[in-house]
């Protein structure tokens, strides 16, 4: 379950029922780059993203947030599944400011990867969501809840959990929050509820072959509880989708490690062929965050990935290094096209007062910097890395070799 830290709504976001869903949506209005559209997961609600939104629209973005039909606000069904939640995410989308881009947590991301296909997406980001079986320790709970769905009210539920939390000594929150949470339950559809838990029961592989815009797995690193960190790497590598690891979060990185989350959407989210990207710079920096781009080994993966790591750095407020850091990255990219081998993959980490730009290639074939324009890397060699860079190196293992740079920040 996702806690709010407080369900105070931030300034321009506004409740509205979804005129083509019905759908109890929050809403804040951007300044032209489009729509970021926020499904929250099992027992969640739109109020889950409050603290993200105002970063987002700051920096040019639409943002809704929307409760699942049968979830809190929004109107009760007289079924619920995937295919429904799916097509309640497309026809909403149908109706709002173009490009739309869909951010699924959690179930929300299973819900997400099966709308995938169902609407022209810019993008789809499945937030510490992955594919197949649930952790373990998940699934016996969900049994349980599945069975007391089905003999006792909602009310009784609720308050044999928070009993059970205080037995286990669990930290409760604030009374605000609490009562929050229980009005939230309380108003949850228990069929909705109870089909939510059977679809997270069920273990659905994501099928992501026909999914529309670029693909975005990220998660918080200390999450224990949902899909292990390794079902989302493989979920990103089997999809060809970016991926990102989020510090200082666990199940809910918006909740938890907002600033950087709202960092790395805000990024992450700008089309890599556009010529507007996040323009204003941002706070957010949060070392420990690591961002892999997968490229095709063509001339246009140059520009991509100097705009990948541009909007990134916007983002993370760090524009003052921007020019060197494009500079980096293009050599590293040009280098491994042109002279390394296999999968090419940009990784942008953020290190403490330091940012890392590398680039992997599938050969093992060392760099060396020439006196006389290098390894002709972009026309400048290895030797204008040299000289930007605080340092720089490569590292060569059994799958290739990763060259890397480092700017201060």
């Amino acid at each position: 379950m996702s806690t709010p830290r407080s369900t105070t709504l931030p300034p321009g976001v506004q409740h509205v029922d979804d005129p083509h869903t019905g759908l109890a949506t929050l809403r804040s209005r951007g300044t032209g780059l489009g729509t970021i559209l926020l499904a929250p997961g099992f027992t969640g609600s739109k109020e889950d993203f409050l603290e993200i939104f105002e970063d987002l629209t700051s920096v040019g973005w639409s943002v809704v947030a929307l409760d699942h039909r049968g979830q809190y606000e929004s109107p009760w069904a007289a079924d619920y599944g995937l295919q429904g939640w799916a097509q309640d995410l497309c026809s909403m989308a149908a109706g709002l400011e173009q490009p739309v881009h869909l951010v699924g947590h959690s179930l929300g991301g299973l819900i997400a990867g099966r709308a995938a296909a169902g609407y022209p997406w810019e993008s789809v980001t499945f937030l510490n969501s992955g594919s197949g079986p649930i952790h373990q320790s998940q699934q016996d709970r969900l049994r349980l809840l599945v069975t007391a769905l089905e003999h006792y009210s909602m009310e009784r539920i609720w308050q044999a959990k928070v009993a059970a939390d205080q037995a286990n000594g669990l930290p409760q929150p604030p009374t605000d929050i609490l009562e929050f949470l229980h009005q939230r339950f309380l108003r949850t559809d228990p069929a909705s509820m109870a089909q939510m838990a059977r679809v997270l029961l069920a273990g659905h592989a994501q099928d992501l072959s026909e999914a529309n815009g670029q693909l975005l797995v990220a998660f918080g690193i200390d999450d224990p509880d949902s899909w292990s960190w390794q079902t989302q790497v493989d979920l990103a590598q089997q999809w060809r989708a970016r991926l990102a690891l989020i510090p200082g979060a666990a199940h809910s990185p918006a909740v938890e490690a907002p600033a950087a989350t709202a960092a790395l959407l805000a990024a992450a989210c700008i089309r890599s062929d556009a010529d507007r990207g996040v323009r204003n710079p941002r706070s957010g920096y949060a070392p420990g965050m690591r961002i892999v781009t997968p490229l095709e080994p063509t001339p246009a993966a140059i520009r991509r990935a100097r705009k990948t790591v541009s909007d990134q750095l916007w983002a993370w407020g760090l524009s003052s290094i921007v020019d060197d850091a494009e500079i980096i990255t293009s050599e590293l990219v040009t280098n491994a096209i042109e002279h390394g081998g296999g999968v090419v993959e940009l990784r942008v980490a953020a290190l403490p007062h330091r940012v890392r730009i590398s680039v992997m290639d599938g050969s093992p074939e060392v760099p060396q910097v020439a006196t006389d324009r290098g390894l002709q890397v972009g026309g400048r060699g290895l030797a204008l890395v040299e000289r930007l860079a605080a340092d720089w190196g490569h590292d060569v293992g059994p799958d290739g070799k990763e060259v890397w740079a480092e700017l201060p920040c």
